[in-house]
């Protein structure tokens, strides 16, 4: 039987947790950009909020898309520019000529979700283009939980919770035909009849350069703990390979996020269990003589360096420190934003908490993703807290 993802709830015990040794506790401070305030404006926003190309903000509160553009003076000014009738998927992206992409998990005719498109107008407004809706459990799969693009092919992957041939999930592939088409195909379908195989994937994959696919499994694998995998297409179709079933306990479980490339061809991503307290962990898994090899960079007590990591990949700059949020833990145990940094001169990683969300002003539980600008800078978004209690977008100057 399926198991249920376990709530984001913290063991108010856990906030006691003494500072672990190896964190640093003194970085910038948070400014919050805008405060939802709900109705026209939005509420509770969730995902991972991305660019454009003059610095706008784009990202997803409650059932629409919102864009903050800055307006001078240190101000930001949002609009809702659409709004779904069912809530999407949590992760956006642009194509290289402006239209946004994403997901919604139970929208369609049968409930199975549908992968959209918003196109811009000239006059300011986006249409919507359903560019596929899952028709089939079995051969398409069900509930779309992300989409992602290769930037040098424009074709779309994603993964569906449910569906294929034994109700695993499914990876997808969107490829662009003449006349603004789309073909789909399902690349890969999981088998829950197989202890070897995992289930259940949920994070967004990541494309090397070579066009494979890397992904995680949130369920499933050798020790039902679920995996971490990749899919390569060959000349006879895409085969998927196991690079690591988690085995619980200390070396994690149940890996909600996706992984994230670094420029040697490590992966790095988080699990939401496991660990010495339990709360989740933070991985790298590096190919070593054709086996990749799981080193645990850090692990979560819970308390003020967070615990419970999500469904969001971490992000990575250029000299491969990673950064995301929790969304429980910290101080005052609404999550935190941290950074990881690799190590020097012998040592381990070490973890530097930005911010410890208070459910204040400057909001509370970021259940987020990050992104950076081209100075560094941090920007995500809270699901509850500002003024009005409903979320706020935030930086941080992270340099």
């Amino acid at each position: 039987m399926r198991k249920r993802t376990p709530s984001c709830l913290l063991n108010s015990a856990l906030v006691a947790v003494l500072l672990c040794a190896n964190s640093a506790w003194a970085g910038p401070g948070e400014k919050t950009l805008y405060s939802f305030t709900g109705g026209a404006s939005g509420s509770y926003p969730y995902g991972t909020m991305i660019f454009d190309n003059s610095g706008t903000l784009y990202g997803l509160a409650g059932s629409a898309v919102f864009k903050l553009t800055p307006s001078g003076g240190g101000s930001w000014t949002e609009n809702l520019i659409y709004s779904f009738s069912d809530y999407p998927g949590p992760n956006l992206f642009f194509d290289s000529i402006g239209n946004l992409y994403g997901v919604s998990p139970s929208s369609g005719s049968n409930g199975c979700g549908e992968v959209y498109q918003l196109t811009p107008s000239s006059g300011g407004g986006w249409t919507e283009n359903i560019i596929f809706g899952f028709a089939s459990s079995t051969t398409d799969g069900c509930n779309p939980t992300s989409l992602t693009i290769d930037p040098a092919t424009g074709n779309l992957y994603g993964t569906t919770q449910g569906g294929g041939s034994s109700n695993g999930g499914v990876v997808f592939e969107l490829t662009p035909t003449g006349g603004g088409g789309w073909t789909f195909a399902a690349i890969y379908s999981f088998e829950s009849n197989s202890s070897q195989d995992g289930i259940d994937p949920i994070g967004t994959l990541s494309v090397d350069s070579s066009g494979n696919l890397y992904g995680t499994t949130n369920q499933g694998g050798t020790y039902e703990n679920g995996t971490v995998f990749k899919l390569t297409k060959g000349a006879g179709g895409w085969t998927e390979a196991i690079l690591y079933n988690f085995t619980g306990g200390n070396n994690g479980s149940q890996p909600l996020a996706g992984v994230v490339l670094d420029r040697y061809g490590n992966l790095y991503g988080t699990s939401y269990q496991g660990g010495a307290d339990n709360v989740g962990n933070v991985y790298r898994l590096r190919p070593t003589k054709g086996v990749w090899v799981i080193t645990v960079i850090h692990t979560f007590t819970g308390g003020p360096d967070g615990g419970y990591p999500s469904i969001f990949n971490l992000a990575i700059d250029s000299a491969g420190n990673l950064y995301r949020t929790t969304g429980a833990g910290g101080f005052y145990n609404y999550g935190i934003v941290y950074k990881l940094t690799p190590p020097a001169n012998g040592s381990g990683w070490k973890e530097t908490v930005f911010h410890s969300f208070t459910n204040g002003a400057d909001g509370g539980n970021p259940d987020c993703g990050l992104v950076l600008d081209s100075s560094r800078n941090l920007y995500g978004t809270t699901t509850y807290g500002g003024a009005y209690g409903v979320g706020v977008v935030f930086e941080i100057q992270a340099h």
